[in-house]
Parts: C-alpha cells; structure tokens; sequence
C-alpha cells in the first residue's frame, strides 16, 4: 500500500507540472500576445465611451465611473485630464498582499508562470501556485506604459489609461485544473490498487468457504509479497495440513477396519475349535481322549491369548503420537546385545541356530555409537521381532543377524526361513504393523520382506554426530 501511495503521489505530482506548464504556456503564447492585449483594452475602451455617451456624462461624475468599473473585476481604470487624476477604479484591493516597488521580480520559473517583460506585464513576484492581484503600483506603472486613450465626455476630453489583467483569472483556473487532474491521476492509482486488493481479498474468502463447505482439494494461490499474501501462504499450510490430517485418519481407518475383519475371522477359528473340543469332551468316555481334548483346548486358548495381546498392543501403539516419545542417550550397541542375548538364548533353548556379523568399519575396537531415542518402545520394538522368530521361523535354517554401519545409520538386517508348520493366526500382519508404528515413532525406518521361503527384516536406526 505504501509502495502504491508513492507512485500515485508521484504521478500525480508529474501530471500537476505538466498539465500547468501547458496551461500557463497556453496562456502566455496566446492569450496575453499584443495583439490580443490590444483588442481587449481597445474594447474596454469602446465600451466605456458607449457607456460615457448614454448617460451624458462629464468629468465630475465619478460615482457613475466607479459603476462602471466595479463590472470589471481584472480591470484597473485611471481617467486624467492636464495631468490631474479625475478617477481611478476604487476599492481596489490586491488580496492584502502588496508587493514594494524596490523589490525585484522573480525569474521564470521553467513552468510557464509569466515574469515581468514574458507574459503578463505586471509580474508575478507572489503565491507560484495561486494567482493574486498586481499591486496598485504595479498597475500604475503599467497603464503608464501602456499609453492612454481618448474619451469624449459632456464637459470635453480625457484621457484613460488601463491595467488589464484577466490573465490571472486563467492563471488561477489553470492551477485549479492542474490540482483536480492531479488529485484524480492520484485517486485512479489508489483504486487500481485497491481493485487488485479487493479482488485478492475476494478470491481468498472464496478459498476459504469452500474450505469451510468441504472443498479442501484445490489450492490456494498466494500472489506477492505483502501481508495478505502471508495471510493466503498461512491459509494455504492450514488446508495442507488440514488435508494430511483427514488422509491419516482415513488411512487409520481403513487399516483399522482391515484389522479388524481379519481379526474377527482369525478368532473365530480358534474359537469355534475350542467349542467343538469341549463339546467333544462332554461325551468322551476314555481319560486318555479327555486328556488330548483338553491339551488340544489349552493350545486353542492360547493362541486367542496371544491374538488378544497382540490385538491390545497394536491399539496401544498406534493411539500414541511423537508428541508422548521420551529421548535419552544410549549406547546402541551395548542396547541390542543386551536385548539379543536374552532371546539368542531362548531361541537356541527350542533348537534355533543363531549366526551373526558386523561390519562396524574398526575391526578390533568395541565401538561406541550413541542415539537418541525412546529406550522402551526400541526394546519393546526389539521384543517383537524376536518374538515372531520363535512363533515363525524354521528352525532348520539358521537365523542370522547382520549388522552394519553406513555413515550416520546403523543398520540391523535378521534373515530366517518360513516354518512350513507355522500357525497363520497372525495373517494380517499385526505384529509387523506395530513393528512399523514403533519404528515411524522413534523416527526410524522398518521394512520386512517375504522371499523364496525367507523372510528378512531390516531396522535402520539413526545416529547421532560423532
């Protein structure tokens, strides 16, 4: 708006010179050239004889003179006979503003503004902008230059010399004219400025309804750099955000709904086995058919246990945010052998073999790389992945840790064969799922890939500059 005020003022200002230099050029070239100056004084001077006749008048009438006169307001009359004034226009009154004769006249200008010799005769030694009267003084000086006319009366001859300067009247217009178009030229700016403002203002609380109505798929364009284009930038980041919201609720949704179909179906199963063995057991005779029917139901119970806790930390897992994450530093290292070695144990104990290998770039050294992370959900994320080994994994094909270290990420790859035997309770993945939500909380990056009777999972754990 500033920026549009200074150029609408300095347009304006250039429009106010030069539509004035034309003006008063106009003016002095044509209206005030000698032979114009000439007809007008000689029809002053015709007028007033016509006048003079009618009413038969004689040198001592100066109240019917001063009738005459006060018609003329840019008029200055002196009637003389013998070198003795008989009348002069009477109240005049230059506007209070008399100039001394010593003083001398102000040069032109450069805007057209008349001096004494270009122009007007009589000077302009006061307001540049607005246009006074001359002095009487300087009207005596020139009616004296100018010469004197005759004029018959009733009681003889006179003599009349005359001042005219109705080139201030235009002088004065000229100046107005130039005020308005300035004033215009100034306006125009600010409503071409304003109209663009209007309709940015327009188009942005158009955005905003269709937001408000539902509509956040189109875009909100921001043009500038002023403050209402801060003002579309920060709507447009409200509707982004707004947008990435409602497609991670969405997503939630569906991954939710997913999950829960294939939970329903996956706890029926068990669930119907579970009835059909305790029905089964309410006619079985024999104690050692009684015995397989209940070990077959603690099995069946033990799944839906281990389903409903896998169920329960899933939900729990994904109902937190980043915002309920607690960092410390930890050594990374010495953290996976602490967790590694107790379920390396438990895995060897139901006849796994364990294979391992680093590749941390300082053979011979233990080195020591620090994160910052959530200790408990890492372990609890660890946990998980080590649990899936014991429920899934062949336990005739080695589970092998990789370890390796690129840069400023350490990356753990477990590599185990798929147990033909396994259970496929868990189906639906929701044991990877949560894998997947602790890793994207702790800002790490989880993947797990199925591959010819293999199935790999890789944790790329970020570490801190050393």
């Amino acid at each position: 708006m500033l920026l549009a005020l200074v150029v609408g003022a300095a347009l304006a200002f250039s429009a106010f010179l030069s539509v004035r230099a034309v003006g008063n050029g106009l003016v002095n070239s044509i209206y005030l050239s000698e032979s114009e100056r000439e007809k007008r004084e000689l029809a002053y001077v015709s007028e007033l004889q016509g006048y003079i006749e009618r009413n038969e008048l004689r040198s001592v009438d100066v109240e019917e003179l001063a009738e005459w006169a006060r018609g003329y307001k840019y008029l200055y009359v002196m009637v003389h006979r013998d070198d003795q004034l008989l009348f002069e226009s009477p109240d005049y009154d230059p506007n209070n503003q008399p100039v001394e004769p010593e003083e001398p006249e102000e040069p032109d200008n450069g805007e057209g503004n008349p001096t004494e010799g270009e122009g007007s005769a009589l000077g302009d030694a006061r307001d540049p902008l607005i246009k006074d009267k001359p002095t009487r003084e300087e009207l005596i000086k020139f009616a004296e230059e100018r010469g004197a006319h005759v004029l018959t009366m009733k009681d003889g001859n006179v003599f009349v010399s005359m001042a005219e300067f109705t080139e201030y009247l235009y002088y004065n217009i000229v100046n107005i004219v130039s005020l308005s178009i300035a004033f215009v030229v100034l306006v125009m700016v600010m409503l071409i400025y304003f109209s663009g403002l209007t309709r940015r203002i327009s188009l942005l609380a158009g955005a905003v309804t269709k937001v408000a109505d539902g509509n956040i798929t189109e875009g909100i364009e921001s043009q500038g750099s002023d403050e209402l284009a801060e003002l579309s930038r920060d709507v447009e980041n409200m509707r982004s955000s707004l947008v990435d919201s409602i497609a991670k609720e969405r997503e939630a949704m569906k991954a939710n709904t997913e999950l829960i179909t294939a939970m329903s179906h996956d706890v029926r199963t068990p669930l119907t086995v579970l009835l059909g063995y305790i029905d089964l057991m309410r006619t079985a005779a024999d104690e050692k058919t009684m015995r397989e029917y209940i070990d077959a139901s603690e099995s069946m119970a033990l799944r839906l246990k281990e389903m409903s806790d896998d169920m329960f930390n899933y939900f729990l897992v994904f109902g937190q945010s980043e915002d309920q994450i607690v960092n410390e530093e930890c050594d990374v290292l010495m953290l996976l052998e602490q967790v590694f070695s107790e379920y390396t144990l438990l895995l060897k104990d139901q006849g796994f073999t364990i294979e391992s290998e680093t590749n941390l770039g300082n053979e011979g050294t233990s080195p020591s790389l620090i994160i910052s992370t959530d200790t408990g959900k890492l372990v609890r994320l660890l946990g998980n992945l080590a649990s899936n080994l014991m429920k899934y994994a062949d336990k005739a094909v080695p589970v092998s840790f990789f370890a390796s270290l690129d840069g400023s990420a350490l990356t753990l790859r477990i590599r185990n064969g798929i147990s033909s035997g396994a259970s496929r309770g868990e189906s639906n993945g929701i044991g990877l799922k949560t894998c997947h939500k602790l890793a994207e909380l702790l800002g790490m990056s989880f993947s797990a890939v199925e591959e010819k009777k293999r199935f790999v999972t890789e944790l790329v754990i970020p570490i801190n500059e050393r």
